[in-house]
């Protein structure tokens, strides 16, 4: 905007653009060390486990700093040193150890509502073998879900200081045309399954066979080796 001084971001540089290159490839350089140690089974369970809770860290790590600031800045607990000046860094790392352990609270407390969210969406995606009537609902509701999403992306949830009434029912309504199953669907892609098994069993399935019998071939060779040698 005009008299607005610029951000990062805003508006997009070259600077952005080369700092963006630069860190591509630092991923890349450090790619096969990074490989290397995954190799290790304690590596891999630790990675696991941070993966789990990697969305949730996502989609919540700002949640500690307004329950830390309410908490101790607008109650006046903790001190407001001049910014930059040596008493603001040295609060830094206690600072930085209290948001870490609300954090790793908060995404514990979570746990129970991401496998509840886990099982919900296993429930209600739909089938591969999904066509008709059923297919026209959900690229329907997809298509009102993502207009909606927009629209808050855009104007957030107050803009002009009214709630945007027809966005959140069109959310509502597309979320329902996606998740809704009506009886029978099921079977329709159950029997997607079974057709995709069968195509499996022609098609990509053939590689599982083809593995086993190399596997069952290089068995015969090593038994036909021993029996020669005796």
């Amino acid at each position: 905007m005009t008299g607005q001084e610029p951000s990062n971001t805003d508006p997009p540089s070259a600077a952005m653009l080369a700092w963006s290159l630069a860190q591509v490839g630092v991923a890349l350089l450090v790619a096969p060390v990074v490989r290397r140690a995954l190799d290790r089974a304690r590596v891999r369970r630790a990675v696991r486990v941070l993966g789990a809770g990697s969305m949730a860290l996502y989609l919540w790590h700002m949640l500690p700093v307004l329950i830390v600031a309410a908490a101790f800045y607008l109650t006046g607990l903790a001190p407001e040193p001049r910014y930059g000046s040596a008493g603001w860094w040295a609060l830094r790392v206690p600072w930085l150890l209290v948001l870490g352990s609300v954090l790793a609270g908060v995404v514990w407390a979570l746990r129970p509502l991401e496998r509840a969210l886990a099982s919900m969406d296993a429930r209600v995606r739909p089938g591969a073998g999904i066509r008709g009537a059923a297919a026209w609902r959900i690229w329907a509701g997809l298509g009102v879900s993502v207009c909606a999403l927009m629209y808050f992306a855009g104007h957030g949830f107050a803009y002009g200081g009214e709630f945007p009434v027809w966005p959140a029912v069109g959310l509502g309504v597309g979320t329902l045309c996606v998740a809704f199953r009506r009886r029978g669907e099921e079977g329709e892609g159950g029997d997607g399954g079974d057709h995709g098994g069968g195509a499996e069993d022609q098609g990509s399935g053939g590689a599982p066979r083809a593995r086993r019998a190399m596997r069952a071939g290089r068995a015969g060779r090593d038994r036909g080796a021993l029996e020669g040698a005796a």
